[in-house]
């Protein structure tokens, strides 16, 4: 005889598979009808599916597969500055976010870390976004890559 067996989830924990949140996840793409404006403005609090479409149109961005205007009111100037210089070099590897984990430690910022694939290279991505006058910007937006660190430095 055998016996079935259920995993429960653990509630506050982790999410329901059925939901299957964006920390638990891959990204969802943007839906048909939503602008990045809208996640960008509408929202009072932004959420993992939020977040990543944002951080997959700056990652977009980094790759020089979207230009520097589509993520420009989304980003503070000097993340601006630093995606329009790494865009022109337009590298052969392409980001892909995988997924995001997400906190708040004032009620104006979320910061995320997540996971991004390159290649066949996991690497880690960390971001800051604040709110200021209603609207959402990154401000910060680093992706940790040892190896790549290690090769500049050695050049």
């Amino acid at each position: 005889m055998t016996t079935a067996h259920r995993l429960k989830t653990l509630t506050g924990y982790e999410p329901h598979r059925a939901g299957r949140s964006i920390a638990a996840g891959s990204p969802a793409p943007l839906p048909a009808g939503r602008s990045l404006a809208a996640v960008r403005d509408v929202s009072p609090a932004l959420d993992g599916p939020q977040v990543a479409i944002l951080l997959t149109a700056i990652l977009e961005t980094y790759d020089g597969h979207r230009t520097t205007a589509q993520v420009e009111p989304l980003v503070d100037r000097p993340l601006l500055e630093r995606l329009r210089a790494h865009s022109r070099a337009r590298s052969a590897a392409r980001h892909r976010l995988r997924s995001v984990r997400l906190c708040a430690p004032a009620d104006d910022v979320v910061e995320a870390c997540a996971r991004v694939e390159t290649g066949r290279r996991t690497i880690a991505l960390a971001a800051r976004f604040e709110r200021t006058g209603g609207r959402w910007r990154c401000v910060r937006f680093d992706l940790l890559d040892p190896l790549a660190t290690a090769q500049r430095m050695a050049a």
